[in-house]
């Protein structure tokens, strides 16, 4: 019997703080972590040189970027102005960014640690708006 192979289809966006849906976005991008790589020297068994990649020396969080249509919802602004006055001791926030399918079940679910809006754009004339957050520690739970 063949494998089911249909992937779910990720409608919709939500950051979740404190129980708390801050703010619902249509797209996603960016989400997800990497390392630097160190690259060294090293002989294979026949004496050749050859190029030995090993991961760096810490994990790298993608900033994340989220976009909808520009709302009169104030929360993400409100957070936003909080980092703007330079309180990042309430700006820096952890919670979840959950992918949600049509009928608005999780399909995805990430949680994140220390996230803040370094960005917060509008754009003219189709009227998205879209934030990127900064994030210092990110994993998927889903």
């Amino acid at each position: 019997m063949p494998l089911e192979t249909t992937s779910p289809v990720v409608t919709q966006y939500k950051i979740i703080v404190a129980g708390t849906t801050l703010a619902t976005f249509t797209e996603c991008r960016d989400i997800g972590t990497k390392y630097n790589i160190i690259e060294h020297i090293v002989t294979d068994p026949y004496g050749k040189p050859m190029i030995r990649k090993l991961p760096g020396d810490r994990m790298l969080v993608h900033n994340v970027v989220l976009t909808r249509q520009a709302t009169q919802d104030l929360g993400l602004l409100r957070w936003r102005s909080q980092v703007e006055a330079g309180d990042m001791k309430n700006g820096r926030k952890s919670g979840e960014i959950v992918g949600l399918d049509p009928v608005g079940q999780p399909v995805v679910r990430w949680t994140f640690m220390n996230g803040w809006p370094s960005k917060l754009v509008t754009n003219i004339p189709d009227l998205t708006e879209e934030v990127t957050l900064a994030i210092e520690k990110l994993s998927r739970v889903l």
